[in-house]
């Protein structure tokens, strides 16, 4: 392991460590992945994605009760809510 970073070491000092052109598409890529990230970031902060998450948990949340476990109706609710998260984030994220 240390002659890995020895020789990297190595070839900068001798200029052979100059960025190539993958490299500058590897930072292009990861570029475009946090600015994919910060607006992900963002629309999860925002009213368009909390509203309609709030309002969803609070009419569900009737439904669960420590008593009783109905496995078949929960299963739906998450089918209820994986579509929702569908609906909000595909139209933003395509």
């Amino acid at each position: 392991m240390l002659r890995r970073f020895s020789k990297k070491k190595q070839n900068k000092q001798d200029g052979e460590g100059e960025p190539s052109s993958s490299s500058s598409s590897s930072s292009e890529d990861v570029r475009k992945r946090k600015k994919l990230l910060s607006k992900f970031l963002d629309f999860i902060t925002s009213s368009i994605w909390s509203i309609p998450i709030a309002s969803f948990i609070e009419s569900q949340s009737v439904v669960f009760d420590r008593q009783q476990m109905e496995t078949e109706i929960y299963y739906e609710i998450h089918k209820e809510y994986s579509t929702l998260i569908d609906t909000l984030v595909c139209p933003n994220f395509d």
